[in-house]
């Protein structure tokens, strides 16, 4: 019976398991998307790496996303 509520303990959940592969992915992109780009926005001109530009907006697209979403709620 002990043997059984050890196994249950050291079971990973599939969130987890989830959030590791989510992890390695994004590690796997940060490293093969270093190369500089030229970002233009009104006035400002800058170099940034393509990776962190497309996380970005990612995360820009998740936030509006959000707002809308809960904007039709309320």
């Amino acid at each position: 019976m002990s043997e059984e509520q050890g196994s249950e303990r050291s079971r990973i959940s599939a969130k987890a398991i989830a959030l590791i592969v989510l992890a390695v992915l994004a590690v796997i992109f940060v490293v093969q998307n270093t190369e500089k780009t030229e970002v233009k926005f009104l006035f400002f001109d800058v170099q940034i790496g393509v990776w962190f530009g497309l996380a970005v907006s990612l995360v820009l697209g998740l936030l509006i996303g959000w707002l809308i979403g809960r904007r039709n709620r309320d």
